[in-house]
Parts: structure tokens; sequence; C-alpha cells
């Protein structure tokens, strides 16, 4: 058992100082992987540079005389890095010539790591023998208890056992702080059994004079950080650093193309940010090396939000980063709003259905009523079918009049697709052609105008009679002034307004009726629109014959 002694002496060159190890510029360049464990390892040892060593009594020496070596080489702090290496003098025993160094490693804000160096060699100055076994048995006897008395960042709960500095050993006798006898070379130092695991650490006195020694009863410290809790706040440490956390996805895994709840979360789709650079792992620790990862916390497809945390394991030891929120992802909404516009722009081409009286030749185009069973969709060359029903959730599909050209004939729509209360309509434009115009329009109503006329009474202003219907004949298709003014004359008294009546030159005694009618021919005219020519049966007034006398 590794003994460690704290020695109570009047000497006043038994204090000691702790002073850093300053770097100098012939040190190695630190670089992010320098540790407190690899640096502490590395010291090996510590030497004396006076001269004349084994006649220096070691109450004579002083800090400055003193250095850390690396193997055979002067220990080097590293520079640029945070570690900090400083030692002190803990023990010095005249009796043998020996002390021993305290050396302690700190990595910023880190728990410092220690080690205790032994360095022998010095003038031995054996102290005159003039107490009993009895006498050193008596004084390890009135030690009752060792108390710890750390502080700050040295409390119990953050100090492993294994490191716990002898100067925060406080003896007690009874109630008081023990003191050691006035005289002699008394001396105390502690014999400790440190217990990382449990925590806990067994402490006895040892109580020298000379060469006489004796122990006090062994007491139970407990209540250390454990290794396993020392593990556990080093990597929960190293899980603060993470300060954000960055999506990687590009193409259809970019943001804006996925949903939350479909991101697959692991670390080769994120980036770890510690402040403004990228986050890398400490360096292994033999064959014990750090990871991270990505975990999924929760999804908020409503808002397009990702949550996550950042998780570090070590040696079995996994610990977790605070949440983080990444936003900008695909919505929902904005999903279902590019399914349903991707569903309206599968359409190629829309065909019209009607027919009968809703015949593309017998319609105009803004009268054109707006039904699915007038329309067809196409797929390319094939009809357009919807999607099938989604959790009782249908499909609809609706024509939608962009622009009635009733001058062309032309009708252009678009296609509305619905699902779930959304709407979208296509992008493309569909355009219509060889619906009825409006000139053909007008035409069919002169047309319709001038076959009822037909079928009614033509009539004539005037009392003008002719001695019979072949010179009715001749003076109604004179070409003539006299032809026009009498063509002028014939109206139909139940004409619809808006619609004008011309009769036309052509008349020609009736086919049944001959020697009493004519047949007259004529066009309805309406909105510049002329009617085919039709014909109507007139009866010509006769002059009488001159009566017998």
């Amino acid at each position: 058992m590794k003994l460690k002694k704290f020695s109570f002496l009047l000497s006043a060159t038994a204090a000691t100082v702790a002073v850093p190890l300053v770097a100098v510029s012939c040190g190695k360049i630190a670089t992010t992987e320098v540790t407190a464990k690899g640096e502490i390892d590395k010291i090996t040892a510590v030497v004396f540079t006076g001269t004349d060593q084994a006649n220096t009594s070691v109450n004579n020496v002083t800090k400055e005389q003193l250095k850390l070596k690396a193997g055979e080489a002067d220990y080097k702090a590293p520079t640029g890095s945070d570690v900090k290496v400083v030692f002190e003098i803990t023990t010095r025993l005249a009796v043998d010539g020996s002390l021993k160094v305290k050396v302690s490693v700190q990595k910023g804000a880190e728990t410092p790591l220690t080690k205790e160096l032994p360095l022998t060699g010095f003038k031995a100055e054996p102290a005159i023998q003039n107490v009993t076994q009895a006498e050193v048995d008596a004084e390890a006897a009135k030690i009752t208890a060792v108390e710890y008395n750390g502080t700050e960042a040295s409390v119990k709960d953050k100090v492993l056992p294994s490191q716990v500095d002898d100067a925060k050993l406080v003896v007690k006798a009874g109630e008081q702080g023990y003191v050691l006898p006035v005289g002699g070379s008394w001396a105390t130092e502690f014999v400790k059994t440190p217990d990382d695991v449990a925590g806990t650490l067994k402490v006895k006195v040892k109580v020298t004079s000379g060469t006489l020694f004796a122990e006090s009863k062994e007491v139970t410290l407990d209540g250390f950080l454990t290794s396993a809790n020392k593990k556990a706040a080093e990597v929960q440490a190293e899980a603060n650093k993470i300060t954000n956390v960055e999506y990687l996805g590009t193409r259809e895994k970019a943001k804006d193309k996925v949903l939350p709840s479909a991101v697959t979360v692991t670390k080769t789709n994120f980036k770890a940010k510690e402040n403004d650079k990228d986050y890398v792992v400490p360096a292994a620790i033999g064959e014990k090396v750090w990871s991270w990862d990505v975990v999924k916390v929760s999804a908020n497809d409503a808002e397009g939000k990702l949550t996550v945390k950042v998780t570090i394991t070590f040696d079995g030891e996994s610990k977790d980063s605070k949440d983080f929120v990444l936003e900008g992802f695909l919505t929902a909404a904005a999903k279902k709003d590019a399914e349903i516009q991707a569903e309206a722009n599968k359409i190629t081409a829309v065909e019209y259905l009607g027919t009968d009286a809703n015949a593309k030749d017998k319609v105009l185009p803004s009268a054109v009523t707006f039904i699915n069973t007038n329309f067809k969709a196409k797929v390319n060359n094939n009809n357009y079918d919807l999607p099938t029903a989604v959790e009782g959730k249908a499909w609809s599909l609706d024509f939608v009049k962009v622009l009635a050209n009733d001058a062309e004939g032309k009708l252009t729509v678009k296609v509305k697709v619905t699902f779930d209360g959304v709407s979208k309509e296509s992008t493309n434009t569909f355009e219509l052609e060889g619906f009825l115009t409006t000139d053909q329009d007008n035409k069919n109503k002169a047309d319709a105008e001038a076959t009822r006329l037909a079928a009614t009474q033509v009539s004539i202003t005037g009392e003008e009679t002719w001695a019979d219907v072949n010179a009715f004949v001749a003076a109604y298709n004179n070409g003539e002034a006299a032809g026009q003014t009498l063509r002028g004359k014939f109206s139909f008294a139940n004409k619809t307004p808006d619609y004008s009546v011309v009769f036309r030159t052509g008349a020609t005694p009736s086919s049944t009726e001959a020697a009493t009618k004519a047949t007259l021919k004529f066009t309805v005219s309406y909105k510049g629109q002329a009617s085919e020519e039709t014909a109507v049966d007139f009866t010509v007034p006769i002059t009488p014959a001159p009566s017998q006398g």
C-alpha cells in the first residue's frame, strides 16, 4: 500500500506554494486532442536541479529547485491549450531525506487530476530518539476521527476519493483538532484506501516519531464523487458543449420537401455545432472512444418543426444535450397542397361531351353548363381516374370556366381537384374549339324568325291593285325605284322587335294558286346576320273588271 504523508513541521521552510508550470515557446503546439489525463500520464518524475543534493536538507529545498520530467526529457506544458499544470511540495521528511510533490493538471473548468511523486537522496537528519513506542501509541489513540474539509470546486461530490488532497483532511481528537506534541520529530501521514467506484475513502492516520510509528483506527468517509458519476458528469459536460444543430438534407430531402415526421434522424443528416464551429468529439482514451448521434424528440408536421437533441456516448455512458427546434420543414398543409396540385397537373387534355341541344355546334361557349357529365379529363390518351379515398376522405374533380369566346366558338377551361377540403386548379388551361359562334347563333335566330314569319300573314300598305298576278309580279320584281318602293310596302304584323325584314326580288306566281297569289322572297336580319331567303304567299289585290253597262 502506497503511503501518503502529511507533516507538521516547525521549520519555516516547510511551507508549500503552488506555482503554475509556465509553457515555453519551444514546447509543442497544443491541439484539440490535449487532455488533462494525457498530460498527467506524461509526467513520470520530479528531479532536484540544485547542487550537492546529498548534503541539502529537505527543509531547505525550494519550489524553484525542482523540475518535472517526462521520461528522460524535461516536461513542457503544451502551448496554446487551456491545460494548466502546477505542482507543490506536500511532505518533507528530514529523518530520511525525502520529500513528496503533488502535481495537478486541469483542463479548462474541469476537475483537476492529481498525482504524487516522491523524491529521495537529500541529507538524512535522524532525530534523537527520546520518545517511547508507548508514547507514540498513545498519540495515535488520541485520534478519534478524520474529516474532509473541501469547499467549492473541491466539495465531496466533485472529487474522486483517489484525488483527495491531504490538505483537505482534518484530524480530530474528540471535538478538537488533533495537535502533535511539541518537540521531537513528530509527524503524521495519511494512509488512504480510496474506492472510486463506491465513492468512499478509508483513512488511517500514521503517527511517527523518528523510527517509531503507530496508526489510528480506520475511518471511512463517504459521499465522494464516484467514478461512474464522474464519467457521467464528464459526458454530460461534453453534451452541454453543443450549442446548435443544423439539418443537412438536400434535393428531395431538403427541408421544404420533407415533413418533420419523415426525416431520417441520424447524424449523417445533421451537423452538431459548438458555438461557431463544427463539433468534434474528444480524442479516444486508450481503446475507449467518444461518439455522438442525433435523436428525435418530437416532430410537428402542422408547423414544420423538428425537435432533436444530441446524444454523447463514452465508455458505455450516454448523456443528452438540450433540445434544439429546427424550423422550415415542409408542413402537413403544404404537403397536402402540393399533392393535390400534382394530381390536378396530371391532366393533359379535356373533352366536351354535350349532345343534342347541348352539342358543341348548338351551344355558345358562354352558355355551356359546367357539370361533370359534359366533360371528360384525359391523361395522355387515357381517361383520368381519381385516386382512391384515404381514410374515408374522397377525391373529387370539377371543371372550371376560364374564358368563353363566343365570337370564335372557343371555351377555355381548367380542372379543379379537391381532397379533404382543399382544392387546386390545374396549372395548364385547355382550349376547346368548335362551339357555336355569336354570328352563327344570330343567323340561327334570324332563320328561326324567318321560318316563324313565313307561317303568318304578310301585309301591304296602301290600296294599290293589279290587273292580275303576273302584273303584280312584274311590278314587284322591277329593278327600278318603283319596284324598290313597292317591296318596301310589305311587312309582317307580328315581327319580333330587334329583327328586321327585307323583301327581295324574285317573286313568282304561287305554284298552288297562280291566279290569285304570288310567292314573295324575304330575309330576316338579327344583329348583322341575315337568314336564308324564305318564301311567303301573298294574295294579290286584283283590279276589278269594268262593269258591263
